[in-house]
């Protein structure tokens, strides 16, 4: 980070989140003279905002939030060196045929298989330390979790997480790494792959946010402000997109290149995710111990589009998602240990849009039907049916839903009518533009896809080293 920066560059990524950094370690290794463009902060793990407040504006866009154009639906994304992997929970999954069979009906790439992704998988796996939770540190809102699915004829199984030596013997509690992991338990980017890339030479930028490209022949002309008032401009052989769907989004229509992707910022997909809080009349003291010990796993769930997570909000997030207002929704917030939660994930199958209004800010459209809106109230029912089946005495549904999955908008296919990345990782039309993360899914999986971008962008960055290697 500290390496002084050039004004060219065989590569340039914009995004270290995990796909942005996987591209970033690959082309390192290979000796690749590279560069990332963060826009948000770099924070090492004793410095990581601990006030939740503070937390949220500084390592997410827009202070924590950015609402749909209905105001139910808020997208999170991370903006700090390492992105996501920051606040995510490090839950690992193979996408299965429910997720890769979509997939390939409307993109027409073969090798969206789970035997085609088989190897990528395997080298993803090897970057992190990875292990189910311990369920001998289990809290009484994980038992109601598991015990609840196995009552009502739904299976849940432990969490495989990217993670090691979590402290929970030592009384450490998981909710702290909501705001980033304090002692480098969780395998985010910054401790694992992005460190490896800047031992091997990588110079990082962050604080700068790209704000427009420019393809020429030969070499790609990234623009834009570090630190909020210095303009910048570098030139690269080869430029990656790792900004996400918004972030990837936002900077090619700002770069007036909409006219020449049909797709761009179509078939855009989220995980609405609800949370639904039983009250009960005794400690529960959900926000103890490990998060997310277990998760829904059950065919069932997966072929009705939806699943359950055994999780729980920071208070200030618990003081947004509750109903009500004033002494009721106060006397709510003071029995948070009396609160269990079962948390409902639900796959949008009809895709929205992403547009930019005049004045260049995001329009969200979730695309949301009444398909989903009947998924989500049988997923409702579920969770009520758990948390009222252990004696939950009132049950409460927040008020919005968060989405930190979100997908497309760059989405990939064989059809440059219909889709923006082909199946090689380049932007139709713009050979020397790559993409492999989530704004390049086809569709919403059902699953976290944080094993799935780390995947494709280690196939994705191979394309690229026989360019550039």
């Amino acid at each position: 980070m500290n390496a002084k920066i050039r004004d060219s560059y065989e590569v340039i990524v914009i995004g270290s989140g995990p796909s942005g950094s996987v591209f970033a370690r690959q082309l390192a290794l290979a000796g690749v003279r590279c560069l990332v463009l963060e826009a948000g902060r770099y924070f090492p793990r004793h410095l990581f905002p601990m006030p939740e407040i503070d937390s949220n504006a500084q390592i997410y866009w827009s202070g924590g939030l950015e609402m749909d154009t209905t105001c139910r639906h808020g997208i999170m994304r991370g903006k700090a060196v390492g992105g996501g992997s920051l606040a995510y929970q490090a839950i690992l999954y193979r996408f299965d045929e429910y997720a890769f069979g979509p997939w390939r009906a409307v993109s027409r790439i073969d090798f969206f298989t789970p035997e085609g992704m088989h190897p990528w998988y395997e080298q993803a796996e090897a970057l992190l330390q990875m292990a189910p939770v311990d369920e001998t540190y289990r809290n009484e809102c994980s038992r109601i979790f598991v015990e609840g699915h196995a009552r009502f004829g739904y299976i849940a199984k432990p969490e495989l997480r990217a993670q090691r030596n979590c402290r929970w013997d030592q009384g450490n509690d998981c909710i702290m790494c909501l705001g980033g992991c304090p002692i480098d338990s969780k395998q985010s980017m910054p401790h694992t792959v992005l460190k490896t890339a800047l031992r091997q030479g990588l110079h990082l930028l962050p604080e700068f946010e790209a704000e427009h490209i420019e393809p020429t022949q030969g070499a790609v002309l990234v623009g834009g402000t570090y630190r909020k008032r210095s303009k910048l401009r570098f030139r690269c052989r080869k430029l990656v997109l790792a900004g996400a769907p918004l972030g990837n989004t936002r900077i090619l229509l700002q770069s007036g290149l909409g006219s020449r992707l049909p797709a761009l910022g179509k078939n855009f997909y989220v995980h609405t995710q609800w949370f639904h809080f039983g009250l009960f009349d005794r400690e529960i003291c959900a926000h103890r111990g490990p998060f997310q010990v277990y998760g829904s796993q059950d065919p069932k769930m997966r072929e009705q589009g939806f699943k359950l997570e055994n999780t729980f909000p920071r208070p200030a997030g618990l003081a947004w998602l509750l109903p009500g207002y004033g002494r009721s929704h106060h006397a709510v917030m003071r029995k948070f240990r009396q609160l269990s939660c079962v948390e409902t994930a639900i796959r949008s199958f009809h895709p929205g849009r992403l547009q930019l209004d005049r004045k260049g800010h995001m329009i969200i459209d979730c695309g949301l039907t009444a398909d989903e809106e009947r998924r989500t109230k049988i997923a409702r029912q579920l969770a009520y049916d758990i948390l009222s089946s252990f004696g939950a005495g009132k049950i409460f549904t927040s008020r919005f839903s968060i989405c930190p999955h979100h997908f497309g908008g760059l989405n990939m296919g064989v059809d440059p009518k219909t889709s923006c990345v082909d199946p090689a990782f380049r932007l139709h039309g713009f050979p020397d533009i790559f993409c492999a993360d989530s704004s390049a899914f086809p569709n919403a999986p059902g699953m976290n896809p944080a094993l799935t971008i780390l995947a494709l962008s280690l196939k994705a960055s191979s394309q690229l080293l026989q360019e550039v290697g």
